[in-house]
């Protein structure tokens, strides 16, 4: 493994969802990391039934919920799609301990539909490594 490869990462959620279902695959982070990239597969025939919503798990306190999307959306609360690939970059912090992971319904009545989600994690500087630029103009 080279230095490149120790400091960056893709963690892979993939499954088939079965009609009227829902299932939530998640990895918990084995260190701080900055979530960079996140890539949403959904194949050829799901017509929009998938309902995907990647996320992360965040220290629950009184005004804030444990889970929190990683995308900000503007209508649907959701990625859907019928043989799409989305990329997002993002730059979100996940912290050691904490999960990351991908809710993914289906709403079809009839078939099951498959979706890969890929989340590409940076470990180098782990969290603190988003602070960095908003060091610089204070």
């Amino acid at each position: 493994m080279t230095q490149a490869d120790e400091r960056r990462d893709t963690i892979h959620f993939s499954e088939s969802v079965d009609p009227g279902e829902t299932i939530t695959l998640t990895k918990e982070m084995d260190r701080d990391a900055t979530i960079e990239t996140i890539e949403v597969r959904i194949y050829r025939g799901a017509e929009f039934a998938l309902q995907a919503t990647p996320f992360k798990d965040v220290e629950p306190s009184s005004d804030t919920e444990r889970r929190v999307p990683l995308l900000t959306y503007r209508g649907r609360e959701y990625i859907a799609g019928d043989a799409d690939r989305f990329s997002f970059p993002v730059a979100r912090e996940v912290r050691e301990g904490r999960t990351v992971g991908v809710e993914v319904e289906n709403t079809a009545d009839q078939y099951a539909y498959n979706f890969n989600v890929s989340i590409v994690v940076e470990y180098a500087g782990g969290a603190s490594r988003i602070l960095a630029p908003l060091r610089r103009w204070l």
